[in-house]
């Protein structure tokens, strides 16, 4: 596999065999029939059976009458079913350790049981009046023999099987069974289950699915009423996939992308390893639309039209940077209008003229980070042991004394400060910044309630936290976790200022969103490095306990509002008018202000909502 590109040179050859055996069991439960190569037909699953395994004998009575083999092929047929269903237990030997998240399957894992499951979750009935068992039985009685077979015949024999199969269980170890119990129900066990090249195939003339076996030569899809007809060669010419499933393998395909919800030193080495080639293809965001060169690409593919052409130029302008090297743009257009709009005149977003940028300067949350740089940076030049890693800017990471420390400074230096902060600010904003007496600004970037004094306190109280879980873990002799929170503390003490600052909004940050908040992956995985803030108005719905967001290639999901101790929420009562759209709140329990009224509409009690500022955990 090495040498064909298709595992990096860097694994070993333990980490090889891991990964080849995670691919066996992806193709033994594949969620993607016919794109598998048993739906492609190059690969046929079938049982070894037990030397002591007999057929039931129900199959090989009237109405049914098979022989020996047709009966054991139509029990693995059967079985196949539920092998389709991903009813299937995993291996559970040390050496061969798997989990099902390891299979990335977009299916649950599912026992399956006789009757009814009764609300169990994850729980299918082996016997079920509308299961694809009862189709398929009825279907082989009818091609078979022209008889139709009542549905509570067909539930009878299919019981009937599953007590013949399970006798096994009196006789043999539970790890020769061929149906493993569990707390639930019953599953595959795949020890009996062998991979082999097929003899024959078969096609269905309505489906066209492909067979490695034909049993009355019904289509074992459910519902199809099609007949299986012999495979010929010629049909795999006009076959896409099994023609790529032919060729040779074409190794290893590196996709990543690069977007800010990457950390920036990881951001960094995607775009080192894709200039290099390491990389073969990179899903970008608007991270990439301006000041990346890289002089060889000649290819972008963009998902959507841009929304304006100041968007559309330097995106497709990535590509064909060197003379002689032209570029190749591919734009995908959506049913969306503004897609279609562009689509009916493709010149159009290239003609377009546009104007320049507006930025408005009077927003006083993005006015007040600039004040937190420009008195930060006098501070940090008084201090130069503040200012290098974390744990130094906060003084004790379990007490710090940051804000203390630098609301004396600029106490001490108020009045230069002042000058230098009226300096900055717009106009409009002078009176609200800087009072007669110059202390306005020192509240807002210094005050309790300031993005500073709110990072401090979360970053101490995640240190905190994780010391605590460290020392819980060595007390239970839980060294593996006492080891990865020894290392996500030394972390969290050595992350850079600057970082730290920019990412919990203290000071301007790249796009300047107004209120930013995170959705906490750190007690996840620190490796993986990501960071993902959003404006809190966006967070409110991507980042909700229930949503899941894309990074990094995992599906990260929202289980809950951060907390940070000695700190509350920003409680708030509200009321609302449904017809008008009108919306009041106040402080949360105090009496609600009597100028608030609208329509028959309005809703009237004490609601109540949280502004979730601490942002949101996994």
């Amino acid at each position: 596999m090495a040498d064909l590109g298709v595992m990096p040179e860097s694994k070993s050859n333990i980490e090889r065999s891991a990964q080849a055996y995670r691919d066996v069991w992806r193709e033994f439960l594949s969620d993607q029939k016919r794109l598998s190569l048993e739906g492609l037909g190059l690969v046929r699953w079938s049982i070894q059976w037990p030397a002591s395994f007999e057929p039931p004998r129900v199959l090989l009575e009237p109405p049914w009458s098979l022989s020996r083999d047709e009966a054991l092929d139509v029990v693995c047929l059967l079985l196949r079913t539920l092998r389709a269903r991903r009813v299937v237990s995993l291996p559970d030997d040390l050496d061969s350790k798997l989990f099902w998240e390891d299979l990335n399957l977009n299916s649950p894992q599912l026992s399956a049981v006789i009757g009814r499951p009764q609300g169990r979750r994850n729980v299918i009935a082996w016997d079920g009046e509308l299961t694809h068992r009862v189709d398929l039985m009825r279907r082989l009685l009818k091609a078979r023999s022209g008889e139709a077979a009542s549905t509570d015949d067909i539930v009878g024999c299919l019981r009937a099987i599953w007590d013949h199969i399970r006798q096994l269980e009196e006789t043999t170890d539970q790890a020769e069974v061929m149906l493993r119990q569990v707390a639930d129900g019953y599953r595959l066990n795949p020890e009996w289950w062998r991979a082999s090249l097929p003899t024959d195939q078969f096609v269905c003339d309505t489906c066209q699915r492909i067979h490695t076996q034909s049993l009355g030569g019904i289509c074992e899809r459910f519902g199809c009423t099609g007949k299986l007809v012999a495979y010929q060669e010629e049909n795999s010419r006009g076959h896409h996939y099994r023609m790529l499933a032919e060729r040779p393998l074409i190794g290893a395909l590196r996709v990543e992308e690069h977007t800010a919800q990457l950390s920036s030193n990881k951001a960094r080495e995607f775009q080192r390893d894709f200039k290099r080639g390491s990389i073969h293809l990179l899903s970008c965001s608007t991270t990439f639309e301006l000041g990346v060169d890289l002089g060889d690409l000649d290819v972008v593919f963009l998902r959507n039209v841009p929304p304006e052409p100041f968007n559309y130029a330097p995106r497709v302008g990535r590509a064909g940077r060197r003379p002689g090297r032209p570029g190749f743009a591919v734009t995908y257009c959506s049913r969306a209008a503004h897609d279609l709009f562009h689509f009916a005149e493709p010149l159009r977003i290239l003609r377009s003229s546009f104007g320049p940028p507006v930025l408005r300067l009077a927003n006083a949350k993005i006015a007040e980070r600039h004040v937190a740089a420009t008195t930060l940076a006098s501070f940090f030049r008084a201090n130069a042991e503040r200012f290098d890693r974390v744990e130094g800017l906060l003084g004790d990471m379990e007490n710090p004394d940051l804000v203390a420390a630098f609301r004396d400074f600029a106490s001490q230096n108020e009045a230069e400060l002042a000058r230098e902060v009226s300096e900055i600010l717009p106009p409009e904003l002078l009176a609200e910044f800087v009072s007669t007496d110059g202390g306005g600004w020192l509240d807002r970037v210094s005050g309790p309630d300031s993005s500073l004094a709110r990072a401090q306190d979360e970053m101490a109280d995640d240190y905190r936290s994780v010391v605590a879980f460290e020392e819980q873990a060595s007390a239970e002799r839980r060294y593996r976790d006492a080891d990865w929170a020894k290392q996500r503390a030394d972390t969290l003490r050595r992350r850079e200022v600057i970082g730290f600052l920019s990412k919990k909004a203290v000071i301007p940050k790249y796009g300047f969103p107004v209120d930013v908040v995170s959705l906490d992956t750190s007690m996840a995985s620190e490796r993986l490095e990501i960071d993902l803030d959003r404006d809190l108005s966006i967070a409110i719905s991507e980042f909700a306990p229930g949503a899941a967001v894309v990074a990094n290639k995992l599906v990260w999901k929202s289980r809950a509002l951060k907390k940070i101790r000695d700190r509350g929420w920003d409680r708030r009562n509200y009321a609302a008018c449904r017809r008008h759209g009108t919306f009041y709140s106040w402080p949360w329990l105090s009496d609600r202000p009597e100028m608030i009224q609208c329509c028959d509409q309005f809703v009237e009690g004490r609601q109540e909502y949280v502004v979730p500022e601490f942002g949101f955990t996994t």
